[in-house]
């Protein structure tokens, strides 16, 4: 009887840290989303209106419209996972013939997917423990991936730039873009990003002197800005602030700091401030 009773302990602490779907809220997307016949082209127009309609000029999002499904809203997200289901650069690479077709597939199906969960969780309070990065499986060009293997896999060993264009649903992230991304012109998309994320409070904070605070972001990913630093630069060690500091615009409190700190991570859901 104890022993049952620990279990229905843990159980029940898993609920309340994972939330209801304790076993996973991923998946497929309802059969009626998914493709009715074989896709012969890509695009992103589905998301492109979704992005359009819920992203605030801040780049938070208004979850309320995809709770409420205004003018559909939800419905086309929940159209453009499928599409992300069905199609990706493994499985129809014809489809996505370059490696910038790439990239921006897996910017958009990192960013959508995750919108998704997000209503599939029931837009949870806390990113961190949801469970939504580890435990919810989606296909992905008809490969079963949570969103930490598809980030690990597929965008982080691409570009650090990554970092500034994927958006877990937290406040700290940076700011989501209100279009996708787009393979033909996925590199100024990202540098835009990096200069954004450089000149907002969420990436860096002007402290005393010549100090910043910056974002969390370049703790947990250290590595990937300074390795690709020392690789373009030819040259070893980097800080990682000398190594974010290419990315920053002119005014940026990046470009003339000499000293820095990380900032608290703030995992709570990205509605508007």
């Amino acid at each position: 009887m104890r022993s049952l009773s620990i279990l229905r302990g843990v159980l029940s602490l898993c609920v309340v840290l994972f939330g209801p779907c304790l076993l996973g809220c991923g998946g497929k997307v309802d059969k009626k989303y998914q493709p009715a016949a074989r896709i012969e082209a890509w695009n992103n127009d589905e998301f492109a209106e979704v992005l359009t309609a819920v992203v605030t000029p801040e780049g938070y999002v208004r979850h309320d419209l995809l709770k409420a499904n205004d003018g559909g809203v939800r419905e086309k997200l929940f159209r453009y996972v499928g599409k992300i289901n069905a199609a990706g650069p493994e499985n129809r690479p014809e489809l996505f013939p370059t490696d910038k077709d790439k990239l921006a597939y897996y910017c958009n199906a990192y960013n959508a997917v995750c919108m998704y969960l997000v209503v599939k969780r029931d837009f949870p309070s806390n990113m961190k423990t949801s469970g939504i990065f580890f435990l919810d499986s989606v296909p992905v060009g008809g490969k079963n991936m949570n969103l930490d293997y598809l980030e690990k896999t597929y965008l982080r060993p691409v570009d650090p730039r990554i970092h500034f264009a994927i958006n877990c649903m937290s406040v700290s992230c940076p700011p989501l873009r209100n279009e996708p991304y787009d393979p033909m012109k996925i590199d100024a998309q990202l540098d835009e990003q990096g200069r954004r994320f450089l000149s907002d409070p969420r990436g860096v904070i002007k402290k005393d002197g010549d100090k910043v605070a910056i974002s969390g972001i370049f703790k947990f990913f250290t590595s990937d800005f300074t390795t690709a630093f020392e690789k373009k630069n030819g040259r070893q060690p980097a800080t990682v602030l000398e190594a974010i500091q290419p990315f920053a615009s002119e005014d940026s409190p990046v470009r003339s700091a000499k000293s820095f700190e990380f900032q608290e991570y703030d995992w709570s859901l990205n509605r508007p401030r």
